[in-house]
């Protein structure tokens, strides 16, 4: 398959490949770190590509709204809305992990 001149820089050898790369960034950015950023802003693989590629171990942050108790099923479930997700998704309690307010405050 051919690529557009847009990839050209893909079929570098890596070196140059990293050369070029980190010459576009600021000296703050550097391979190895650990970022974060919106889905939205992902220019490849297109939105319905990336969802056919996560896994169930993908981690999503988002808000609890409601706690409720399984009845007689004795799980606990909690209602999370998670920011860029249209609907709210039911997920039970144990499964949840709390997240250092801390952190959430600095990248929030």
């Amino acid at each position: 398959m051919k690529m557009s001149n847009e990839y050209a820089w893909l079929d570098s050898e890596p070196a140059t490949t990293l050369s070029l790369l980190s010459s576009r960034f600021s000296d703050e950015l550097q391979s190895g770190q650990w970022i974060r950023f919106r889905i939205g802003d992902v220019y490849a693989p297109d939105l319905t590509d990336l969802y056919r590629q996560m896994t169930p171990d993908l981690e999503l942050e988002g808000n609890i709204t409601l706690l409720c108790d399984g009845g007689d099923d004795q799980v606990s479930y909690a209602l999370v809305e998670v920011p860029g997700v249209l609907l709210p998704m039911i997920v039970p309690a144990a499964c949840l992990e709390l997240v250092d307010e801390r952190i959430e405050a600095l990248c929030g």
